[in-house]
């Protein structure tokens, strides 16, 4: 709505994708808006937990 590239901003934050969330949200963005935030995201999930040692596919705090 506000015609703001992605660019504009430092981070654009989510709160807990994990790397199945994240991957769908740069899929949809892409697909739909063409709109690209891969530079710019990071997923609190991601960032609080360890993927190489947990198991945070579908978030951190969620599944697994």
């Amino acid at each position: 709505e506000t015609q703001t590239a992605p660019e504009h901003y430092d981070l654009i934050l989510t709160g807990d994708l994990g790397k199945v969330g994240s991957k769908l949200l740069y899929d949809l963005l892409e697909k739909e808006y063409n709109i690209n935030i891969r530079k710019v995201h990071n997923d609190t999930g991601l960032m609080m937990y360890y993927p190489d040692k947990q198991d945070v596919h579908a978030g951190g705090s969620g599944c697994g």
